[in-house]
């Protein structure tokens, strides 16, 4: 297999030792995308996966759904209320706040890598993109972030800026395929990793697939990955499996 190449020349090799989806969430009273779930992945020492969206009033906060009744009871959408009519109507499963980016931030330090998806709402990637540059401002270490999204144009004025990017791709999506050839790398649904034209593009290029939640499926797609993006695992056995199939 010819050498990758990476546009952050030092990424963090702990991108490829599996990336918690959503933090490190459970079933026993950690939610998704919960201050507890991302202090969970930090106790772990793994890469994280999380989701941004963008409140009327410009602050990034993160959430994976485009509505809120799954995870708070309630309907409502983040890019239709500000930040403090969030924060005073909505709560999460454990009844915490929706964290803010900032938020998160300033928990992990950068003392573990960060996937952070740009979750594009109503056609508002420019803004959302533009947010998230704001935020992140210009003395963070590169190598500790991959931002991915499913509409590459969130993503492509993020090359001069010094980030590694990937294009999210789903079974109902293949069709954003030909946007890859201005991106460093795609993120796929684990079941699609043996398809030829991914394993053809794997050949120069890191794959990462989602979201792996049985053993059974680390098993099935190790060898047709760079990394995976897992819940529901145990962190030491993705681990230990992406470990042994490099040292392999």
């Amino acid at each position: 297999m010819k050498k990758k190449q990476y546009y952050v020349d030092q990424i963090d090799p702990r991108f490829f030792l599996g990336i918690a989806h959503r933090g490190l969430h459970n079933k026993e009273g950690i939610p998704e995308n919960s201050m507890k779930a991302f202090e969970n992945a930090l106790k772990h020492d793994v890469a994280m996966e999380f989701d941004l969206h963008l409140t009327s009033d410009g602050h990034l906060v993160v959430f994976h759904d485009d509505d809120l009744k799954r995870m708070t009871g309630k309907d409502g959408v983040i890019e239709k209320m500000t930040l403090a009519h969030l924060r005073e109507n909505y709560k999460l499963p454990d009844g915490s706040d929706i964290p803010t980016y900032q938020e998160v931030l300033n928990l992990v330090q950068e003392k573990v890598p960060l996937v952070v998806e740009l979750k594009v709402v109503n056609g508002n990637y420019r803004k959302l993109s533009n947010a998230f540059v704001k935020e992140m401002g210009y003395d963070r270490d590169f190598s500790k972030y991959w931002v991915i999204s499913f509409d590459p144009r969130a993503l492509h004025h993020l090359y001069k800026k010094g980030y590694s990017r990937s294009l999210l791709i789903d079974n109902e999506h293949q069709w954003v395929w030909p946007s890859r050839v201005r991106l460093e790398s795609i993120d796929i649904e684990w079941f699609l990793a043996k398809e030829e034209r991914y394993m053809k593009y794997r050949k120069n290029h890191p794959v990462n697939v989602w979201t792996v939640e049985t053993e059974d499926q680390v098993k099935e797609i190790i060898d047709y990955v760079d990394t995976i993006t897992f819940q529901y695992v145990d962190v030491d056995y993705v681990r230990n499996a992406l470990k042994a199939k490099r040292n392999g």
